[in-house]
């Protein structure tokens, strides 16, 4: 008797140390599985390395929502976590750095004026269910909720491709974007970093000279297309619409006004990245 109950001691601590070793091993499938499940697009994984002092996961891949144009919405070969192992154990949990590198991101409006985009669809289906109510966030922390640090965010060497209905596709880089203090203002979650990640890009792009020559060329667009082409009146005298369209492009950039003017025009180009601006935008259509 005493006996069988060893062997079946043994057999249950091999079985666990197997299905340990093996969850260990598939961590990476395990984690993209649990990712694509959670965000309803596809997520996948090459290796992640646990060390001492950090985590580093390569080949990193967020796939875009069913109906996209690009199948990729965000893609870096590499995402490394470092941390001091006796800061990570206190609350709030302070990670050092987080670095990732060659970084690919489409960001894909569905209409012009801004709403639902790949990144609201993504970062809604990330946001923890009990996010509803700002007021209920600022009086409560959920049970189990963690508070998170991160000393400084570094991206290096991103592309950006922006998808509009109008405007078409923008392609453009961003060297670097560095940020500090991540979450000091509050708890954190992975789609907060999500939202802070995309909110940096956005701001480098408005200042990027490749998304103000896209937008400048828009402007121009109607008169480089139509410059040649005249049409007849009722009168029989002709119509230069070439001349027509300048005029129209003069009120729309307005009398001297910069192109950063016309920049904060269609700054709702960019409204949407968050599912606030999405709730909004949701609220107005039922209006209607």
């Amino acid at each position: 008797m005493f006996k069988t109950i060893k062997r079946l001691f043994f057999l249950v601590v091999v079985i666990a140390i197997v299905g340990a070793y093996y969850s260990w091993t598939q961590r990476a499938d395990l984690l993209s599985s649990y990712l694509s499940t959670a965000a309803d697009v596809p997520v996948t994984i090459d290796t992640i390395d646990v060390g001492f002092r950090g985590i580093t996961i390569e080949k990193f891949f967020i796939g875009n929502p069913r109906g996209s144009t690009l199948p990729t919405a965000f893609s870096t070969d590499s995402f490394m976590v470092k941390y001091n192992p006796l800061r990570i154990m206190t609350s709030p949990h302070e990670i050092e750095e987080i670095v990732i590198k060659d970084i690919s991101v489409a960001v894909e409006q569905y209409r012009f004026g801004g709403g639902k985009s790949n990144w609201t669809i993504i970062i809604e289906n990330l946001s923890p269910s009990g996010e509803e109510s700002s007021d209920t966030e600022e009086s409560a922390t959920p049970s189990g909720e963690r508070n998170v640090i991160i000393k400084r965010l570094l991206l290096e060497n991103i592309t950006v491709d922006v998808i509009n209905p109008l405007l078409g596709k923008i392609h453009t880089t961003i060297p670097k974007i560095e940020l500090y203090d991540i979450g000091e203002e509050g708890s954190f979650s992975p789609h907060v970093l999500m939202k802070v990640i995309l909110d940096a890009m956005m701001r480098s792009l408005l200042t990027n000279p490749d998304l103000k020559k896209s937008l400048e060329d828009m402007i121009n667009l109607p008169t480089k297309l139509l410059d040649t082409i005249i049409l007849d009146r009722d009168d029989g005298e002709p119509i230069d619409l070439k001349e027509s369209l300048e005029a129209a492009k003069d009120i729309l950039k307005g009398e001297g006004k910069k192109l950063e003017d016309v920049l904060e025009t269609f700054g709702g180009f960019f409204k949407g990245l968050s599912p606030e601006d999405n709730e909004d935008d949701s609220s107005e259509d039922s209006d209607q």
